[in-house]
């Protein structure tokens, strides 16, 4: 067993780099974050001038500047929240639609014929799967978290301890990772792969809204989410969401591969 998932493994992380992904999801950080820094300092100056020059159509340029300071917050802390949230909407999004097919695909290819003919167990080629693009996807998440984090030192205003960030910047790629990972093992199960992808997007997007107006939300693994985009200190909420979204992972492991199989065999 133990063999047989090193194999895998060594699979799929040569075929997770020969498909450039990790290009792919860098590429999307890097321009994340030039596009939420680059908002944050440009803008504010921007929208002074154009008030000034258009101070006639213009009557409460105020307003505008505190409307673009709630999307664009110069505060330390806040603005590493909104980095988070564009992250888990906006790579989400990118993570998701790359990855969630990858079992399916397989299997309709005819490649999973000969594993399974050697003795392979699903289990394990699906959660080698999940866990080498999973990783892929939250990897360049924290190492671009903290990138952030630091240029926002020089650039932007407040505290934000080291830390906290650390936490926060490990707490957001377990997030993308069970997204991801979710993602792909759940395409196995569904009936359309694709219904698979929209879903777990539709619960990245709405359900940790939702939620916080809820007091009984913090025990949601969408709260992960919420954490980070509060930057919140309060680690023990961590735990619950944390366990629960690593049960939900075990458990559609386990479903996904009994589907898996029999897709296989019906083939």
């Amino acid at each position: 067993m133990k063999h047989q998932l090193i194999c895998c493994i060594r699979k799929d992380v040569k075929e997770y780099l020969r498909s450039r992904r990790n290009v792919l999801f860098c590429l999307t950080l890097l321009s994340l974050g030039i596009m939420v820094l680059g908002a944050t300092k440009l803008l504010p100056d921007l929208i002074r001038r154009l008030t000034e020059t258009v101070s006639g159509v213009v009557t409460d340029p105020s307003s505008v500047s505190d409307t673009l300071l709630a999307f664009f917050p110069t505060d330390w802390q806040k603005n590493m929240g909104i980095f988070a949230s564009d992250v888990a909407v906006f790579y989400g999004i990118v993570t998701v639609l790359s990855c969630y097919s990858l079992i399916v695909k397989e299997i309709q290819a005819g490649k999973w014929i000969f594993p399974l003919s050697a003795g392979y167990q699903p289990m394990t080629m699906i959660f080698s799967k999940g866990l080498v693009f999973g990783a892929g996807a939250a990897g360049p998440v924290v190492v671009f978290y903290m990138l952030y984090y630091f240029a926002g030192s020089t650039l932007l205003q407040g505290v934000y301890p080291l830390p906290n960030a650390l936490i926060h910047g490990l707490t957001l790629g377990f997030a993308v990772f069970a997204m991801v990972y979710i993602a792909i093992l759940l395409s196995a199960v569904c009936k359309r792969a694709i219904m698979a992808a929209v879903s777990v997007l539709m619960v990245v997007l709405a359900v940790p809204d939702i939620l916080t107006l809820f007091s009984f939300g913090k025990f949601f693994p969408t709260h992960l989410l919420t954490f980070v985009y509060t930057a919140s200190d309060v680690w023990e909420q961590l735990i619950i969401p944390a366990a629960g979204t690593g049960l939900c992972c075990v458990i559609l492991t386990v479903i996904a591969a009994k589907k898996a199989a029999k897709i296989e065999v019906l083939r």
